[in-house]
């Protein structure tokens, strides 16, 4: 096993770690990334009395945090000033993992590289070319004297200019983000994330197992009764999970 700061944050600013978390603990649609606000407190007595004092890395802004050797994936649960944060290391980082969007449009870019401009310039000779007819449509299209110093043009005409080039290759490239992200989704997964997804599942639904004190059964949202309590219980050994203290 890897140590975590070896690994990548696999599903950093995704959704689907959010979609993850809200259905196996019973929340509906949550629009923020905060709802888990609701059982701060449940979580840190429950983690503390199942598995001890937690970890500070930053005494400022957290209140602890638990993490655990979970097959091939480091899992945490934090506690910031306000709600309750999991997150999941592994082998691959979020940065490889791209939208269909993302993925779709790069494609269509390769494909039609010389009817598109480099937004950040240093074209080669193909480009120039191109680059040389957009410039002199967008001098006519504003009205811009074509004898207009470099100075001036940077100063007020720069930010425009960058823009038109944008317009253009969105244009060429012709693919609508709504209606392709209604039809394929927003978020890309494949084999790797699909086994991390099943394993962050059982992994929360462990966290719902029961612990008792006295005769008073509690898990990660707080107190249950009798009859929850002996649902939850089938989830004690569902996964094998290693605290690291």
């Amino acid at each position: 096993m890897k140590k975590i700061n070896t690994m990548f944050n696999i599903f950093q600013g995704n959704d689907l770690i959010k979609k993850t978390i809200a259905s196996v603990l019973g929340y509906d649609n949550p629009e923020n990334s905060w709802f888990t606000k609701d059982m701060y407190f449940e979580a840190f007595f429950y983690l503390s009395k199942r598995f001890g004092s937690p970890s500070l890395f930053d005494e400022y802004k957290e209140a602890g945090a638990w993490s655990f050797n979970v097959k091939d994936y480091v899992i945490e649960i934090r506690m910031n000033s306000s709600w309750v944060q999991f997150m999941m290391y592994g082998k691959i980082s979020n940065h490889e993992i791209h939208s269909p969007y993302a993925v779709k449009y790069r494609r269509i870019r390769r494909e039609k590289r010389d009817k598109i401009l480099s937004e950040l310039g240093d074209w080669n000779d193909k480009e120039e070319e191109l680059a040389g007819k957009l410039f002199d449509d967008f001098l006519k299209e504003n009205d811009i004297d074509a004898s207009i110093s470099q100075d001036q043009f940077d100063k007020e005409y720069r930010g425009k200019w960058f823009e038109y080039v944008c317009l253009h290759n969105k244009r060429v490239i012709n693919l609508d983000y709504d209606e392709f992200t209604g039809k394929y989704g927003k978020i890309y997964q494949n084999s790797y994330t699909r086994h991390a997804q099943k394993t962050l599942t059982q992994f929360l639904k462990n966290m719902l197992t029961p612990i008792w004190v006295r005769d008073c059964p509690y898990n990660i949202k707080g107190r249950l009764s009798d009859e929850e309590a002996a649902f939850y219980s089938r989830y004690r050994d569902n996964i094998k999970i290693e605290f690291k203290k």
